[in-house]
């Protein structure tokens, strides 16, 4: 009996289950400005994932600006399987560029799903020198 259980624990054939998340993130931030000085957001995905247990990680995001709020949406996707898995704690996330214009530099209210948040607009740096 202890033998088919050993058997059992080491199955690397466990069935896969499909996860998916909208607008569930732990961290949501805007990120340097790149050559084309548009302003990006990246959305960590609240959510730990063993390296060994996990495939097929897709994320996607968008952020927009209306003169006066930041709007964010984002969607995580992922498959996990039991068994004896990895402890360490993967993310997914995803950086999406900001449309409707660059707001100026300081804290903007901002709304990602149901969750308010601030986000702070960064120092652009000046690269045409």
């Amino acid at each position: 009996m202890t033998v088919w259980f050993l058997l059992l624990a080491c199955n690397t054939n466990a069935q896969w289950r499909t996860h998916e998340a909208t607008n569930v993130a732990e961290n949501v931030r805007f990120v340097a400005p790149g050559a084309n000085r548009d302003i990006a957001v990246r959305v960590i995905l609240k959510s730990c994932v063993s390296s060994s247990c996990s495939r097929n990680r897709k994320s996607s995001c968008t952020a927009s600006f209306d003169g006066a709020r930041i709007e964010i949406t984002s969607e995580f996707s992922w498959e996990t399987r039991g068994g004896q898995c990895t402890t360490d704690c993967g993310t997914i996330e995803t950086t999406c560029t900001l449309v409707g214009g660059v707001p100026s530099l300081g804290d903007w209210p901002a709304e990602h799903g149901d969750a308010a948040l601030t986000l702070t607009v960064p120092q652009l740096e000046d690269t045409d020198g």
